[in-house]
């Protein structure tokens, strides 16, 4: 068994295994605890071979954000004005989840087809966050 991935012998260790489905849909829950794929799901093919894991078999996570802003102004002369600022990123709060292995300190961790946590995000962007602002202009 060819345990470095380079299937077809080209010299390059990338090449893709036989996979028993063509197509994952992952659901949330997956990105959040892993795919929990039963066993032998990959197998390698033959040696001078190519496997039939298909691209973009696993589609990762969509990401959905919005950000929103409020500015009000208030005149207190011809020359000084006050703005008071209110911003929110991630507004609604929704989890985003980072592609497998693309947190820089765990580079490649989860996208390992034999890997017990494959499939399982790297992590999560950014919370809902609010800041809020004045600004003095005279």
């Amino acid at each position: 068994m060819n345990t470095g991935g380079d299937y077809n012998l080209d010299g390059i260790p990338n090449d893709r295994p036989n996979a028993a489905a063509r197509n994952v849909n992952a659901s949330h829950d997956q990105w959040a605890n892993g795919f929990n794929l039963p066993d032998n799901f990959f197998t390698s093919p033959c040696l001078g071979c190519v496997g039939n894991l298909g691209r973009n078999t696993f589609v990762g996570p969509a990401f959905w954000g919005a950000d929103m802003s409020v500015f009000k102004d208030f005149n207190f002369s011809e020359r000084m004005r006050l703005q008071f600022r209110a911003e929110a990123f991630n507004v609604f709060n929704h989890t985003n989840f980072e592609l497998p292995g693309a947190n820089f300190l765990r580079v490649g961790v989860n996208n390992r087809i034999n890997s017990s946590n494959f499939g399982q995000s790297a992590g999560t962007f950014n919370p809902r966050n609010l800041q809020f602002g004045l600004k003095l202009t005279y």
